[in-house]
């Protein structure tokens, strides 16, 4: 019984010993990721070498061009297939409007 207790208190501190080593990596890998993912100036400074800031008027176009030319009609086209995927019918309350 004695014999069987040393063993399971060595597997025991064996896996806590393991468990503390894989912890404390990641809180040293985590604790610089977080220095840098929360750091202003990171971003900052890869925006500016992206150059970014120069290509903000054309990204805000493109995606202004991308929108539905008929905002009704996409909402339209939207509520069908929500309609579809959720078995709700939001025409009910509109359908008799437009007759």
């Amino acid at each position: 019984m004695e014999n069987t207790s040393k063993v399971l208190a060595g597997l025991l501190a064996g896996f806590f010993a393991i468990l503390f080593v894989i912890a404390t990596v990641l809180a040293f890998a985590l604790y610089n990721i977080e220095r840098s993912a929360f750091d202003a100036d990171f971003y900052k400074q890869a925006l500016t070498e992206e150059k970014v800031y120069q290509r903000l008027p054309e990204l805000t176009a493109q995606g202004w061009l991308s929108l539905p030319r008929d905002p009704i009609m996409a909402f339209w086209r939207f509520s069908g297939n929500f309609r579809r995927r959720s078995g709700v019918d939001l025409c009910s309350n509109f359908c008799h409007l437009s007759s």
